[in-house]
């Protein structure tokens, strides 16, 4: 595999980590006790990164084809 293809699995990797890491937050009971704004500020992020996880995967995808 060459470095790009590395460099890009990496980064997909640890962004997921993070997106997971962040749904569990948002799961969790600390996640009740923050105000609205912050609760939808972290829903957005949460959303923000399943796209990029998506199309980090996309474009590892099409280098494999």
């Amino acid at each position: 595999m060459d470095d790009f293809k590395k460099r890009l699995q990496v980064e997909m990797k640890e962004l997921e980590e993070k997106f997971y890491k962040l749904d569990d937050f948002i799961d969790g009971k600390i996640f009740d006790t923050l105000e609205r704004e912050d609760k939808n500020l972290l829903i957005m992020q949460l959303q923000t990164m399943r796209q990029y996880v998506f199309i980090l995967h996309t474009r590892f995808d099409r280098l494999k084809g």
